[in-house]
């Protein structure tokens, strides 16, 4: 049976002071009722699951939505829409009602979101008030509106619901390249025929029946969420160590493997006798999050095996984890290593293995867990133990407003990746200064 979620979530993770996959964001979009209002909404219990995807499916604008969306027009052609990879993330460029173009995240675990800057006119329109919430005490206030067209490439989707929302700042920010414009999620891709290679740099939308798997090509029943809206985000059985679990396809989160708090605590997937790490990272709209990080024993994609996997995970029993219908995510970290290919009107995927790609089990790190929640710096929200920066002095709070030799004015969290393995200088806002070189953290 294909699993099924009461909510859209999206957990993208990025690579934050050379730490693999050290912030992470889940969103979780849920709808207040019409005489709920947001001074008197508990904020440690989001409204109930499922309110705002009957939110987002009702009036007549969004019934044109759902037939646009259940019935895709068909391709006479492949779309071939190119993207760039910052930090692991993918990138694509798309207009909103026929602007200019702009630049999103692509997250199959997402859903379409535009900040306040990208919707322009959009935000003078009566949207339906809505409630975003994730991991953490904050819930942000949105707005949920319609696009007439979003277009992508060659493709155009018209009548698309969207939330207007203010994304946390190291999730838009890009340094000194032009700020991110929202997320755009499975909308893109569902119902449809879609290849992501990772090598060139290109996601295909192939007209039906064109492409098949190849003679290596590993084949899996694909299954998906399918939300009133239409959305189907993308899962697979995959397994850590002996234990099967349902996985959700997430181009959104940069690392390999992450698992809910409830397969943690069930099987204990890491590596017996190895250590472990505790540390919090960015979160996303509700703040920050606890995590927890170690070395598994396998990770096995059909007959594709991967040894020592570096697999993140939240410490506490969070109700927005708890409550999904997942064991776990498979992130780009182990994405990358196919040319993946999400067959949706057949319910199958295929990967199909890129030769010497191999999984990154090492985790090297300066010791320094960062967000950016202003443009002018990065602000240090952990230090591991035992590490450069512990010994350097560095603390939680620590403002670093120069990083590597540059100004973090002209850096994006994601943009910290390409320092991964490379001893950096850093400048805090006291004007210290120190040059920290990585060590190994796990395993």
């Amino acid at each position: 049976m294909m699993p099924r979620f009461s909510r859209l979530f999206h957990v993208p993770f990025v690579s934050a002071c050379r730490i693999v996959d050290a912030g992470r964001a889940l969103l979780l979009l849920v709808a207040l009722g019409t005489a709920a209002s947001a001074d008197v909404v508990d904020k440690d219990a989001p409204p109930p699951p499922g309110t705002l995807l009957q939110e987002l499916n009702s009036g007549p604008a969004l019934s044109d939505a759902a037939t646009v969306l259940g019935a895709p027009m068909p391709l006479s052609a492949p779309v071939e829409i190119p993207f760039q990879i910052e930090g692991g993330h993918m990138l694509i460029e798309a207009s909103i009602n026929g602007g200019a173009k702009q630049t999103f995240l692509f997250d199959t675990g997402g859903r379409l979101v535009l900040t306040p800057e990208a919707a322009g006119d959009l935000k003078s329109l009566p949207g339906r008030q809505a409630m975003m919430a994730g991991i953490g005490p904050t819930i942000t206030k949105v707005s949920i509106v319609t696009v007439d067209r979003l277009t992508v490439g060659s493709l155009t989707l018209d009548k698309q619901s969207a939330a207007i929302a203010e994304l946390p700042n190291w999730i838009v920010d890009r340094g000194s390249k032009p700020r991110l414009a929202g997320l755009i999620g499975p909308e893109l891709i569902t119902r449809r025929i879609v290849t992501i290679d990772y090598r060139k740099r290109m996601m295909t939308l192939h007209p039906s029946g064109q492409v098949r798997p190849g003679p290596n090509a590993i084949v899996s029943r694909l299954g998906f969420s399918v939300s009133p809206e239409g959305l189907g985000h993308p899962s697979v059985r995959a397994s850590i160590g002996d234990v099967e679990g349902e996985m959700l396809i997430d181009t959104g989160a940069t690392g390999g493997v992450f698992l809910n708090e409830r397969f943690i605590t069930a099987h204990n997937p890491f590596r017996p006798g190895g250590k472990t790490i505790r540390f919090f990272s960015p979160g996303g709209v509700g703040g920050l999050l606890q995590m927890q990080a170690g070395i598994g024993t396998t990770f096995r994609l059909g007959t594709a095996v991967f040894n020592a996997p570096l697999i993140h995970g939240p410490v506490s029993q969070n109700r927005s984890l708890r409550d999904l219908n997942v064991s776990g995510i498979i992130g780009a970290e182990i994405l990358s290593r196919f040319v993946v290919t999400l067959d949706f009107p057949s319910s199958r995927a295929w990967f199909e293995p890129i030769a010497g790609a191999k999984l990154n089990s090492v985790w090297q790190s300066v010791g320094v867990v960062l967000s950016k929640p202003d443009p002018s710096h990065f602000e240090v929200i952990d230090v591991l133990p035992g590490t450069p920066a512990e010994r350097a002095g560095i603390q939680r709070g620590d403002r670093i407003v120069t990083y590597g030799g540059q100004p973090a004015r002209n850096l994006g969290l994601r943009d910290l990746s390409k320092f991964r393995d490379k001893a950096v200088s850093v400048v805090l806002s006291d004007q210290r200064r120190h040059d920290l070189s990585p060590v190994q953290i796990l395993p």
